[in-house]
């Protein structure tokens, strides 16, 4: 569902949106001026992109973590919604010159060069991601700590700048990238350590003691001797329990998390200092407008993406439990309905959730940072 919602949805907010807002604008037109089909549509594309920092914080304080299926949901995506609407944005911004004509060729236009910017800033990110586990598996062991969270920082950067060096989407080539470093670099399984007691510290103590005494020993006999390091073993490329060290992945995430509270907390003081800016020339009706665009072209994206998602996660289960059922039995493992239950994949959005899913569709810095990139033509 994370995918329906993130491109479908997004793609089916921005036209609702738009028909919302040309349509109210219509009916007001002595109240407020009406707004062309291109402006409704260029709005409904960058107002589609959610924050729901709000909504995710309310969770964690109820004590949801990222094992649970709503917290998974939304945080998904948010994350994909992004760099949808920065694109579905850069290419209907286009049709905002009053110069273009726009016909048939261009809407087929628009829509290549939706798919290729789309596409091709996730390939980058993909691209940049290998690399990036590449190079950590090359030089496992040989970096300290800072130079492990310097060198991930500039990894997370460069496809960014890659993309908006060829006008492409870096939020989308970031994103993709991400998934890749989460995965093999930072990594998501951790081995267990054995927790050391009062008698095996004091056996570890003793133990370090004489080493200490044997090696002045070694060093007074034969000042030539050296100690060998014993040969590491290299852990494979691509593996889940990641290529840093355990002291970088807790520098990281906590870089990372301070990193994203100031920019969050920049980017929330400029938006309410924007308010009392003298450009900007405000209408109530283009407001009220806008916002019931935003909560009913939601408010009918979410019931029917997940309907969609929740009958194409039916259809798996039944056909996962019809094979499941013409397995035969081997030795003593019965098909059980706990069995069958356990391999049939998919997950269920119920009412409750599609209930929390519409009020996670908050707006936030990404529809402002886009509204300032508007080109005026």
């Amino acid at each position: 569902p994370i995918l329906f919602y993130a491109v479908i949805g997004t793609l089916m907010a921005s036209a609702l949106t738009a028909v919302v807002v040309h349509e109210g604008s219509s009916l007001l037109r002595g109240l407020c001026e009406t707004i062309p089909y291109p402006e409704a549509l260029a709005f409904g594309s960058l107002i589609s992109s959610i924050d729901p920092i709000a909504v995710l914080s309310v969770l964690s304080n109820m004590g949801m973590t990222d094992l649970d299926t709503i917290y998974v949901v939304i945080f998904g995506e948010s994350l994909l919604n992004d760099g949808v609407a920065i694109v579905l944005f850069e290419t209907l911004v286009h049709f905002l010159d009053d110069n273009m004509e726009v016909d048939e060729h261009a809407v087929l236009a628009a829509a290549i060069h939706f798919l290729v910017v789309f596409l091709g800033s996730f390939l980058i990110g993909i691209g940049s991601g290998l690399c990036c586990t590449v190079y950590y598996w090359v030089m496992h062991g040989c970096q300290t700590p800072l130079v492990e969270v310097l060198m991930f920082c500039c990894w997370a950067l460069l496809p960014y700048y890659i993309c908006d060096g060829i006008e492409w989407s870096g939020i989308v080539a970031v994103v993709a990238a991400g998934f890749i470093m989460d995965m093999y670099v930072v990594g998501t399984h951790v081995k267990d350590e054995p927790v050391e007691g009062p008698l095996e510290t004091l056996h570890s103590s003793s133990e370090t003691l004489n080493e200490s005494f044997s090696e002045y020993d070694a060093i007074a006999n034969n000042h030539k001797a050296r100690r060998r390091r014993p040969p590491q073993v290299r852990r494979p490329i691509f593996s889940k329990e990641g290529l840093l060290g355990l002291e970088a992945k807790t520098h990281i995430g906590f870089v990372t998390e301070i990193i994203a509270t100031m920019m969050e907390t920049a980017i929330f003081a400029y938006l309410g200092l924007f308010l009392f800016s003298s450009r900007y020339h405000w209408n109530f009706y283009h407001v009220m407008i806008a916002i019931a665009g935003c909560c009913v072209s939601r408010a009918i994206m979410i019931p029917t993406l997940s309907f969609a998602a929740n009958w194409i996660t039916r259809i798996q289960q039944v056909r996962d439990n019809c094979s499941s059922q013409q397995l035969p039995q081997q030795g003593n493992q019965l098909s059980t309905p706990q069995n069958r239950s356990s391999k049939a994949a998919g997950v269920i959005i119920d009412g409750k959730m599609q209930l929390v899913l519409w009020f996670a569709g908050l707006r936030g810095a990404m529809s402002f940072a886009l509204v300032e990139h508007i080109p005026l033509y």
